[in-house]
């Protein structure tokens, strides 16, 4: 009978203890590497996520702090804005455009025309003041919506009667808008303010 030969000799290689140890060693550790790697993956887009949230936050902080200015501007058009509020001052706005003379925002407070659809434009497009907070470029627009005498509106805009249902009262959107100059994104913050006089 004749001898069958293995031409590929599989049946005389054995596997050892010392080669299945090497072996079992290499899979573990690459199981470990990949986990470790998955772990510090993860944790670098947390750190990027959460920078991104705090940056939001603050970019948003300082937009509401635009509207909050704007309001107390309109409260006091009246004074001296440079010296109440350090740090801010108003730009030159051309209210030649709403059929005013100058560029004073008393004047645009008390008698520009709310229905004047080209003062409108014009003055939603020049911010009345800017500053600046850290990383962050905030412009406040105050646009005059409504003038007149009003009593007991209802709606989102409701003024209350009062006692001085004959008073003028004023209707106001205070939009401010933040940049973030790192990142380039920007937030809009609106606020309707009413103002009796």
């Amino acid at each position: 009978m004749e001898k069958s030969r293995n031409y590929f000799r599989f049946g005389k290689f054995k596997i050892n203890k010392n080669g299945f140890a090497l072996v079992t060693v290499l899979v573990f550790a690459a199981a470990m590497l990949i986990l470790a790697t998955s772990v510090y993956y993860f944790i670098i887009q947390g750190t990027k996520f959460s920078g991104s949230v705090k940056r939001y936050s603050s970019l948003k902080e300082a937009t509401e702090g635009g509207v909050t200015l704007g309001i107390e501007i309109v409260k006091n058009y009246n004074r001296n804005i440079e010296s109440m509020f350090s740090g801010v001052s108003l730009e030159a706005v051309d209210t030649t455009k709403c059929g005013l003379s100058g560029n004073s925002l008393d004047s645009y407070i008390i008698n520009a025309d709310p229905e004047d659809i080209e003062c409108t434009k014009y003055i939603s497009t020049h911010p009345w003041f800017k500053f600046e907070s850290g990383n962050y470029e905030v412009s406040v627009y105050i646009i005059k919506v409504f003038q007149g005498a009003l009593s007991g509106v209802g709606g989102s805009t409701s003024f209350t009667a009062t006692s001085n249902v004959g008073t003028y009262k004023y209707l106001f959107k205070i939009i401010s808008q933040g940049k973030d100059k790192s990142s380039d994104s920007t937030i809009i913050t609106e606020a309707l303010y009413r103002l009796v006089i």
